[in-house]
């Protein structure tokens, strides 16, 4: 009887050990969508897999399919560095986030190939990017839009009517609110110019949300709106992102 192989490719996001000399790997793939898998030996010094299953690698899998929904790496081979990535702090922090943000948002076995590309793509721009706080927005804007959430900018999630001025966004209507039907309403605020920007950064591709200037200021309330936004449409607290905001934070 011959063992299929399912052979595709796939960005890690998670690595752990699994025994003495295995790693258990999260990978979310292009055509499986994401997946565990146990990569034998690759804890030791001379493994082909040593370097290639760790966070950011971007990589071509070849995978044994287990009944128990656990694969076995067979082989694997990279598909481009991530070297900068790994060596600058603040870049790490960056991509790390994004990973955390794919992880969270993604169920398992379920392929998502436009998911997968957008992370790919962020992952690339990230290695060369001189405005990382404005390409993640403009990634977590992408990737809400790609899970199914609706996020409209420009229209009252209440009563319809355009939003103009600041920006107001409601957990309950799960959108942005107008003026008069903020009154008394939970939530969270941003400012004109943190809302005029947001509009923007939904507006542009990733590579031209990196022209996107943003002060440190709004750059903290965005962070705050989308963490309210993320949480919103999950339903639960994104304690991985949290931590990882705070190591990247100036």
């Amino acid at each position: 009887m011959s063992i299929r192989f399912a052979t595709t490719p796939a960005v890690i996001l998670k690595a752990g050990d699994y025994s003495e000399t295995s790693r258990l790997v999260t990978a979310f793939t292009r055509d499986l969508g994401k997946i565990r898998l146990i990569a034998k030996g690759a804890k030791r010094r001379k493994s082909p897999f040593a370097g290639l299953v760790e966070p950011l690698s971007h990589v071509e899998l070849v995978l044994i399919p287990s009944r128990g929904g656990l694969y076995t790496l067979k082989e694997c081979s990279p598909l481009d560095e991530a070297s900068r990535l790994r060596d600058e702090l603040g870049l790490l922090s960056a991509g790390l986030f994004a990973l955390a943000l794919v992880d969270e948002t993604q169920v398992d076995d379920d392929p998502q190939p436009a998911v997968f590309e957008l992370l790919v793509r962020a992952l690339e721009r990230l290695e060369t990017s001189a405005n990382a706080p404005a390409l993640l927005f403009a990634f977590q804007l992408r990737l809400i839009e790609l899970s199914g959430y609706g996020l409209d900018l420009e229209r009252c999630a209440a009563d319809g009517a355009p939003l103009k001025g600041a920006g107001f966004f409601s957990p309950f209507h799960k959108g942005f609110l107008c003026g008069p039907c903020r009154s008394g309403s939970s939530g969270r605020g941003v400012s004109p110019g943190a809302f005029s920007v947001l509009k923007r950064l939904n507006e542009a591709s990733l590579a031209s949300a990196e022209r996107v200037r943003l002060s440190t200021a709004q750059e903290a309330e965005l962070a705050r709106l989308f963490d309210l936004v993320l949480e919103t449409f999950l339903e639960k607290k994104l304690a991985v992102t949290a931590i990882i905001r705070k190591l990247s934070a100036p």
